[in-house]
Order: structure tokens, then sequence, then C-alpha cells
């Protein structure tokens, strides 16, 4: 079934009204916290913030944080020799932004995530896999992955959590991190059970 952005809108707003203090306090901070450490690394090899930041989110599709910062930290190190956790695709890639080849990601999870590495104040909105389960209400198949994880059903999903940062009254970075970190605690809580959606 094909939702409407204001059925994914539902979504993304019962999930963030049903998260805790915590998670909204977590989620609002983690953009700022991940671009503290991103910039640590990148002044740890003597590199722009930019470039760093474009390396990590390279490396980041499928890939947990602090397993993303380790890669990032390998490929600068190691380059092509590295070993990394993330597709070999990505590995390139990164390589390739060090090198200069590549100034700018072009795949729109990516290119959001490092533009909010480099600023957690920018007005994008990194929709990756979590953020379209969010969307849809339950946990995301790689179909759906791959209908909303680019093109027009990217920019429906980020029309949704545009919408709900209207509502709340906070940036859609923040809306998406709050999600982000409410989705993955109960998906742990609930060892993978779907959630109930609003529609």
């Amino acid at each position: 079934m094909i939702l409407t952005v204001e059925e994914m809108a539902k979504n993304v707003s019962k999930v963030y009204y049903g998260s805790s203090d915590w998670e909204k306090f977590e989620g609002s901070q983690w953009y700022y916290r991940a671009s503290q450490a991103v910039s640590q690394l990148a002044s740890r090899y003597g590199l722009s913030l930019n470039t760093t930041a474009n390396v990590v989110a390279a490396l980041s599709p499928r890939c947990p944080w602090q397993s993303n910062l380790r890669d990032a930290e390998n490929v600068i190190k190691f380059k092509q020799e590295a070993v990394v956790t993330t597709y070999h695709n990505n590995l390139r890639i990164a390589c390739q932004v060090l090198s200069g080849m590549v100034f700018r990601l072009n795949g729109p999870k990516t290119s959001a995530f490092a533009e909010l590495l480099e600023n957690p104040d920018a007005d994008v909105v990194c929709i990756d896999t979590h953020a379209i389960s969010v969307a849809l209400g339950y946990k995301a198949t790689d179909e759906r992955i791959n209908q909303y994880g680019k093109g027009y059903g990217n920019d429906r999903v980020r029309q949704a959590y545009r919408i709900v940062s209207c509502e709340v009254g906070v940036k859609p970075s923040t809306v998406q991190a709050i999600c982000w970190v409410s989705w993955r605690d109960r998906i742990k809580g609930l060892g993978g059970r779907k959630i109930e959606a609003v529609v």
C-alpha cells in the first residue's frame, strides 16, 4: 500500500509524541554530538570538516554510528586498504572524497547526512532506513527502502517530516533524530515486532 504524505506524517507524529523525555533530549542533541565527533576526527588528521563529514557520510549506509566513525578513521589512515564494515562501493566513494575527486555526495541520504555533520543547524532531513520505517509505521523491507530512499518517494518522506516539524516547532532534522532514537529503542524492546501505526 502506498501511503500519502499526510498518512506518513501521522505515523511520524505518533512516534514523536510517543517518545520519552529522554529520547527527545537525546535526539535533539544527536547531530550536535555527531558533528563534534567528526570535527575532532578532522582535527586529529588535519582535514577539513567538510571533507571528513563527507567521508563519514559516504561510509554510513546500513552502518551503526560507532562503526561508522571507526570505518572513517580507518579510511583516513589506510585509504583503499582500509577494512570497513560497510559496502565496498562506499569505501571507493570515501576514498574519492579524500583524494579530492568527489567534493559533494549525491545520494539523498548521504548528502543530507554530510551536511548535518558539518552543520547541525542545516535545514535538511536525513532520510535513512529508520526514517522510512517510522514514516511507514513498520520496519521497512528492502523493497520499500528502494521505493522511498530516493527520488519522488524520498521527497514525500521528507515532506512528512517537515509537516511534523511545523506542527511541533522544532527543526525537521531534530524530529527525524528524535524519532530515530525512539524507534531504535522500541525495536530493541519489541524484538523487531511491528509498532502500531496510525494508518
